[in-house]
């Protein structure tokens, strides 16, 4: 129908539009205590824009129907996945908006063959248009990007927690007793920085391990996983194993429930969102990041 929506030149559009975006993302942080970023819930509502329009109107018209399903969440995956259902109406959206900007493009440069007063009235506005739908095309691939899970190396989560730890080791025919801090620690095992040399053990040998974290008095038991030697520093892996309730209840009290452990974290800068963004379109995790790795939580250690 030839319409344009937006009827503008570039000077009249930034003066009305440049000063409302430039205190958007100068404040919209502040406001909200560094608690969200600008460009970071763009990108968000962009993902949610249709589910939530979905909900919206099957509310409206049958207000009784099935109540609200939690999604399962916390899985571990060996694998990338895509949330097809969530992505499919940003695809049809992405190739209208990339048909819409190839038109533009065309049609500016029919223009520029053709310069005369009457070309200029009918191009007002067009040549915003493709920096518009540009900027679109950016928002949402990088919201479909962001729909693909990437795999999850262990369900439960893993602590920076330091602890000093009692750790005694049962071989085929010698116990021995070493001394350390945990580097990292979860539900289900622990990493033990040893503070004196360790015998290098079998790998093909199943070793006992018997660990008191001496600050919280609690004894766990467990399997070696492996040692990695890095110089004179001795790092033991250890899995816990045949855990009774009650240690597991002390265990998940030290690492969730001590007042003070958790460190605030504010949302990144409008810059260092925008640069989120880039890392996003430039380096795709499907490519750049098939073996998933074990993040700890940075907690107070007092």
């Amino acid at each position: 129908m030839q319409i344009i929506p937006l009827r503008a030149t570039t000077d009249e559009f930034l003066f009305f539009f440049l000063p409302y975006y430039i205190t958007q993302i100068t404040v919209f942080s502040w406001l909200n205590y560094q608690s969200r970023s600008a460009i970071l819930s763009g990108i968000y509502g962009l993902v949610l824009a249709f589910p939530l329009a979905a909900t919206v109107i099957q509310v409206m018209l049958n207000p009784f129907s099935t109540g609200f399903k939690v999604t399962p969440k916390g899985t571990k995956s060996d694998r990338f996945s895509f949330n097809w259902k969530l992505a499919l109406p940003l695809i049809i959206l992405f190739v209208f908006t990339a048909l819409s900007l190839w038109k533009i493009i065309c049609i500016c440069a029919v223009a520029e063959m053709h310069d005369s007063l009457e070309m200029t009235k009918k191009m007002r506005g067009l040549n915003l248009g493709w920096i518009w739908s540009a900027y679109n095309l950016i928002s949402i691939g990088v919201a479909l990007l962001i729909l693909l899970d990437v795999p999850k190396a262990d369900l439960h989560e893993w602590f920076n927690l330091r602890r000093s730890i009692k750790l005694n080791l049962t071989t085929a025919t010698t116990t021995q007793t070493y001394w350390g801090t945990t580097t990292r620690i979860s539900q289900t095992g622990a990493d033990i920085s040893l503070t004196q040399k360790i015998e290098v053990l079998n790998p093909n040998e199943i070793i006992p391990a018997n660990i008191l974290i001496l600050e919280e008095n609690l004894a766990l038991s467990g399997l070696v996983n492996g040692v990695e030697i890095n110089e004179d520093n001795y790092t033991v892996q250890v899995q816990f194993k045949d855990i009774t309730l009650e240690q597991e209840r002390q265990l998940i009290s030290m690492l969730f429930c001590r007042p003070g452990q958790w460190k605030r974290k504010n949302t990144p800068g409008e810059l260092a969102s925008l640069w989120l963004l880039v890392k996003v379109l430039l380096r795709p995790k499907i490519l750049f990041e098939r073996n998933p790795k074990i993040t700890t939580i940075k907690v107070r250690q007092s």
